[in-house]
């Protein structure tokens, strides 16, 4: 399952900033996800939550900021929004496109301690 996949590479993340702050407990770890790798977030969520348990994220909360599919038509230059993770360009009907902006999988940052402290970028 690619969510479990990907909460493993979270628990990471989350492990490697609690060594950075001398082993001070992770709050809040913050990713943003785009719509075109075609994980649900709710299923990301649910995965990270079932895993850290037994981790040194096991007290920490996964927010997760869902970033829209924007492609790029080259067959006739058009730049539009999608749903689809294979979309059809509405100008000229052509199929696929370069996905501009929506396929991130990236933790933005962390907050150590309480929620109520800064934000370390990992």
């Amino acid at each position: 399952m690619h969510e479990i996949e990907m909460a493993l590479e979270l628990i990471k993340a989350v492990d490697k900033a609690a060594k950075e702050c001398q082993g001070r407990r992770v709050s809040v770890v913050k990713v943003k996800l785009g719509k075109a790798r075609g994980v649900n977030a709710l299923s990301l969520k649910a995965a990270f939550d079932w895993i850290k348990p037994d981790t040194v994220a096991r007290e920490t909360e996964l927010q997760i900021e869902e970033i829209p599919i924007f492609v790029h038509c080259s067959l006739c230059d058009a730049s539009f929004n999608s749903e689809d993770v294979m979309p059809t360009c509405p100008s000229c009907g052509a199929m696929g496109g370069e996905v501009l902006m929506g396929d991130e999988f990236l933790v933005m940052g962390v907050e150590i301690g309480s929620p109520s402290l800064s934000t370390r970028a990992v």
